[in-house]
């Protein structure tokens, strides 16, 4: 009667023990697959702001030139940039729609500098398209351009160190959780082993007494 009770608990036991950790073992995966999207959006904006500098940087080199020579060729580096920094400013824009309002409006703060910038640039860029090649000169050494740039740098510094402060968290969580995932795994999957092994041992040492007992009714 025993062992029967015994058995009846013993395999119910087995069958939970094996679903809570199924259950864990999804819990956890969810767990590190969130963590993984947050740290993949943190290089991701990472991206966009290197993007956004070279853009401006790009822009400002092709500016230069052209104004130097007067030849459109040097303005190929200012129009390819002039085509991406739109797209590099709104995936900066969407992945920082979730940060601290403080990013947020350093991101606003680097989008008004960067139109000011280029404006500044297309100023200079159409006086020497007129022929004021010295007005376009003058307007450069106005360092109004370099003063936009400034900001934009200092903007982009302090958003790549908040950044990279949330992707160290992230991978700081990332590690965690696996370590958590490690244990919780060893500690569960040595219980079910255990467990396992009662049980088989209780079936076999049932199974054993039944045999004796049918042994001795023969006999």
């Amino acid at each position: 009667m025993i062992r029967k009770i015994a058995l009846q608990i013993a395999v119910p036991a087995l069958l939970a023990f094996m679903a809570w950790n199924a259950y864990l073992a999804v819990n956890h995966l969810k767990r590190m697959q969130g963590i993984a999207a947050l740290t993949l959006e943190s290089s991701a904006i990472q991206a966009d702001l290197s993007g956004v500098l070279k853009d401006l940087t790009d822009m400002e080199t092709g500016q230069r030139g052209y104004l130097v020579t007067g030849d459109s060729t040097y303005l190929q580096p200012y129009t390819q940039a002039q085509g991406r920094i739109e797209t590099d400013l709104a995936g900066l824009r969407a992945g920082l729609a979730i940060r601290a309002q403080h990013e947020r409006s350093l991101e606003s703060q680097l989008e008004s500098l960067a139109k000011s910038k280029q404006a500044e640039m297309e100023r200079s860029i159409s006086l020497r398209q007129q022929g004021y090649r010295h007005r376009s000169f003058m307007l450069v050494s106005t360092n109004e351009g370099k003063d936009y740039m400034d900001g934009i740098r200092r903007i982009l510094s302090s958003l790549s160190s908040a950044e990279g402060s949330n992707f160290a968290r992230f991978d700081g969580e990332r590690i965690a959780a696996l370590k958590q995932v490690l244990s919780v795994t060893i500690i569960a999957n040595s219980g079910m082993l255990v467990l396992a092994v009662c049980l088989f041992a209780l079936i076999r040492h049932h199974g054993r007494l039944l045999g004796e007992e049918a042994a001795r009714s023969r006999q």
